[in-house]
């Protein structure tokens, strides 16, 4: 689509399709948290923007409209979607304490065995130990566990029989693994360990159940290129960014994808790339990495923080996966600076979760300044234009990590 008038560079019409990362709960948290923040950014911003539901009876709990309006400006109308798949990560996250610890132990072993956590401390040695925080977490739960059992048990021996020494330990262990486990610290623990076992458990390599989705995604996407709008705009968050760049790889290469049409953008929010991209059966991915980074269709802004301990902010995913092509278009590796968008009080609050900052990206700033969610998703720019002032800054000298570049088994 090329447009040489910069009036005819203005979106009347726009469609986002959003990709959440790895939640259990339904897409329409999503919708909700989408009204609750714009409003909430209402006050620091000099247009007006409104939310309401996409279809009259609303009987579509994922899909809603935005209107954006500023002075002088035609109104931008954009109707979003957010698709599915938290029905997954909720098959994922059933069991106790014991899937839990279970689906830990395996992906620290598949990630020290690969040599997947080595190359990960090579590329950004904080952003590592940060990673692996949840599992020292658990370790120490353990741990601490363990002592209370053994403390009962050493004093429940002066006085009770032995069965009855080991009926005191086995409880103390079970009740400090219960009450560890209705705080929150534990929750986002659990959640995060069971991410990582989602990503980690099968060596980089996606389930038949995830490729079936992706497989659903594409049909979306190529739906809406279909369809009468200036724009089209796939983003995904967290590890909806892999599922959104894979899903946008097989739009690529399907026989169906419109020749004329909307615009198409993709934007990877907090990508959990990296983390995949460095396993031994992430071929895949790497494969869909070097396609969307070598053509010219479609263009690629990786959008990530310093601030969020979750990823490895700001590094070129498709040259640490070692599979760049010549030449390398894409991705445009665009920075989200939490501390000059926010106010200090806010940023401050903000980096005290470990899981809000992973959030930030698709929330209100209290002092907008080069990164407004809302206005690149629902406002009068094209994303390509939104993102035209910003140089690519990626981190590193753009070497490939790890012992796995392969893109085919």
């Amino acid at each position: 689509m090329t447009i040489t008038n910069a009036k005819k560079r203005r979106v009347l019409r726009r469609k986002v399709l959003f990709i959440h990362g790895f939640d259990p709960r339904d897409a329409q948290r999503y919708k909700d948290r989408y009204a609750a923040e714009s409003d909430k950014q209402a006050p620091f911003v000099d247009y007006r923007l409104t939310v309401s539901d996409l279809a009259e009876d609303g009987s579509e709990d994922r899909t809603w409209c935005t209107r954006w309006q500023k002075d002088g400006w035609p109104v931008t109308v954009t109707h979003f979607e957010a698709l599915e798949w938290g029905d997954l990560v909720r098959d994922v996250m059933r069991g106790g304490i014991v899937a839990t610890l279970t689906s830990a132990l395996r992906s620290l072993w598949i990630l020290l065995r690969t040599g997947t956590l080595s190359a990960l401390l090579r590329l950004d040695s904080f952003k590592a130990i940060a990673f692996l925080i949840p599992y020292l977490v658990v370790i120490a739960q353990v741990l601490f566990a363990g002592l209370l059992a053994w403390l009962g048990h050493r004093l429940g021996s002066e006085v009770l029989a032995p069965w009855g020494a080991w009926l005191v330990a086995a409880g103390l262990f079970c009740a400090a693994f219960w009450l560890m486990g209705r705080t929150r610290g534990f929750f986002m623990t659990s959640y995060s360990l069971h991410l990582y076992g989602f990503c980690v458990g099968q060596y980089g390599a996606y389930s038949a159940a995830t490729e079936a989705r992706i497989d659903r995604f594409k049909d979306e996407i190529i739906g809406a290129l279909g369809q009468d709008y200036d724009e089209v705009v796939v983003i995904g968050h967290s590890f909806g960014a892999n599922l959104a760049l894979s899903a946008v790889s097989d739009v690529l290469t399907s026989e169906e994808m419109p020749q004329h049409g909307p615009q198409l953008s993709l934007v990877t929010l907090g990508a959990f790339l990296i983390n995949m991209t460095l396993l031994p059966k992430a071929w895949r991915q790497r494969r869909d990495m070097q396609m969307l980074a070598g053509q010219e269709r479609v263009a690629w802004f990786d959008l990530s923080a310093q601030a969020d301990r979750y990823i490895f902010a700001l590094f070129d995913p498709v040259k640490a996966s070692g599979v760049a092509p010549d030449p390398q278009l894409w991705p445009k590796i665009v920075p989200v600076r939490y501390r000059h968008n926010l106010r200090p009080r806010t940023y401050r609050a903000l980096r005290r979760s470990f899981f809000d900052t992973h959030l930030q990206y698709i929330q209100a700033f209290d002092r907008p300044r080069d990164y407004d969610y809302f206005a690149l998703t629902a406002g009068q720019s094209y994303v390509r234009d939104y993102f035209a002032k910003h140089t690519s800054a990626p981190r590193g000298q753009g070497r490939a990590m790890g012992r796995y570049h392969s893109t085919a088994p």
